[in-house]
């Protein structure tokens, strides 16, 4: 079993361009998908249940598969690559729609923002399970209160470090 950190995800999405606040949604959702287990799986061996980081399932897990064999000669290397499952976010086929919409909401919590993604990008069956499950990350972790000076005071994102629709662009050409 492989893990990485809250901070190894966000320095990660970091060099993508990503803006803190976004970045920080991001990793709640992760937290509260795998716990950062890099090979989480529901069900193990079978392709059915959710599968690494962000657990994904049906469809978008054949998605992930197809993506690694791609970059990586092998289906399975999203057991090992976080950071290609990473990568995925942006280069998955739905995230056009998906990871746009998340992407130009501004967001002035780190709530808000875990929650958007949930929204706009995961969409889970049981939404208010799921934002439940954020607070708690966000209140129980030591992570987000380091975090919160990237975003000025009371965690308001200042203009500056919103994600315009060029850097948008330029994100997803580098994938």
């Amino acid at each position: 079993m492989s893990t990485i950190t809250r901070e190894e995800l966000f320095e990660y999405l970091s060099s993508k361009g990503i803006n803190p606040i976004h970045s920080t949604g991001i990793i709640a959702n992760a937290s509260r998908e795998s716990s950062f287990i890099v090979d989480a799986e529901q069900v193990p061996n079978e392709d059915k249940g959710g599968k690494g980081l962000f657990q994904w399932e049906g469809p978008r897990y054949k998605g992930l598969k197809k993506y690694m064999k791609e970059k990586h000669g092998d289906e399975n290397a999203w057991k090992d690559n976080w950071k290609s499952q990473v990568d995925y976010l942006f280069d998955e086929p739905v995230r056009e729609s998906r990871i746009d919409r998340f992407f130009n909401e501004q967001y002035n919590t780190h709530k808000e923002a875990a929650d958007g993604f949930m929204t706009h990008f995961e969409r889970p069956k049981d939404k208010k399970d799921a934002m439940l499950k954020h607070e708690k990350e966000i209140k129980e972790s030591e992570f987000y209160n380091k975090a919160e000076p990237m975003f000025g005071e009371l965690g308001m994102l200042s203009e500056a470090m919103q994600l315009s629709d060029n850097n948008i662009n330029t994100i997803r050409e580098g994938y």
